[in-house]
């Protein structure tokens, strides 16, 4: 049999809580799971906890948006976290659906949130050899090779998203709210990490985002390689400067401050100064971005978060 509704793991979060939204706004029946609390609340360490709640109500697909994306982890608790929470959950959801594959009557699609800092410092496009620098990003590479296995042992047909730094209007941390503000405060100075000009990557607007996640899985629906997982970059094609973010904010709030570098000790262990990505696979696949360039989505951001602080 299918099952009934899409699973959302980390539906509390950002990403996780807008793709929730635009599944239901297209008709989807969603399951919005959160890691603690009320009748939804389910924690992915634990297996059997899992097993019980696939086995009473069978998942049609799972989105696992869930994660730990701190990319600092200084403390064997931090470390511990980034295991538990972005490989060890991954593996809990494969191998229940492994459990229960006899009671589907096809492989259920499996959509896993991954991130463009599996590269490490070399430009990505979606087949080259992955280096990452941290081990937040070590734990996605780790996840997306268990995607790999299961779907090719026909117990899911896998579906893998490399995201950059994802943006809206409702994100409550990363540098576009930050530098808003820095913006807004009383302060002469915007206090910006590194050395100018800062380091560079692409923006993509959460807009895009669960669209490009959507479309994705629905193309892997009726994948004829049901043995490979599909692996797209969801980024636009250029990047920009700390220091060229900063500017476009401050055009578009129509605020101009001096910008004072904290220089490079402020920046920490296993960021990638220059990330770069692809996006021809994507695009060959039919989807089109809204915003197609960092700065549009940079510059749509900051005009949505005012609108919504004016109401």
């Amino acid at each position: 049999m299918l099952g009934t509704s899409y699973w959302v793991t980390g539906s509390k979060g950002f990403i996780g809580g807008e793709l929730t939204v635009a599944l239901q706004n297209s008709g989807f029946l969603v399951s919005a799971l959160r890691r603690n609390g009320g009748f939804n609340g389910l924690d992915l360490t634990d297996r059997e906890a899992i097993y019980k709640r696939m086995y009473n109500r069978l998942p049609l697909g799972i989105y696992h948006i869930a994660g730990n994306p701190i990319v600092r982890a200084e403390t064997l608790e931090s470390q511990d976290k980034h295991i538990d929470s972005n490989y060890l959950s991954t593996y809990n959801l494969l191998s229940c659906l492994d459990n229960l594959k006899l009671c589907f009557d096809e492989p259920p699609i499996f959509t896993l949130a991954s991130t463009s800092t599996v590269y490490g410092n070399t430009q990505g496009y979606e087949h080259c050899e992955l280096t990452p620098t941290s081990l937040y990003a070590a734990t996605k590479v780790g996840a997306e090779a268990l995607v790999n296995a299961y779907t090719e042992l026909g117990v899911i047909k896998g579906c893998i998203c490399r995201i950059c730094a994802t943006i809206g209007p409702r994100a409550s941390h990363g540098l576009i709210p930050a530098v808003i503000s820095k913006l807004k405060s009383e302060s002469k100075y915007l206090e910006l990490f590194g050395e100018e000009p800062g380091s560079y990557k692409p923006f993509l607007h959460i807009y895009d985002c669960v669209q490009a996640f959507i479309y994705i899985s629905m193309t892997a629906s009726c994948n004829p390689h049901n043995n490979q997982a599909l692996i797209y970059n969801i980024a636009p094609y250029d990047n920009l400067s700390v220091k060229e973010v900063a500017e476009i904010i401050m055009s578009e709030m129509d605020i101009k401050k001096e910008i004072k570098w904290l220089g490079e000790k402020s920046n920490w262990k296993g960021d990638n100064p220059v990330v770069k990505l692809t996006n021809d696979e994507i695009k060959r696949l039919g989807f089109k971005f809204t915003f197609d360039t960092s700065e549009q989505a940079i510059r749509s951001v900051v005009k949505e978060s005012q609108t919504i602080c004016a109401v």
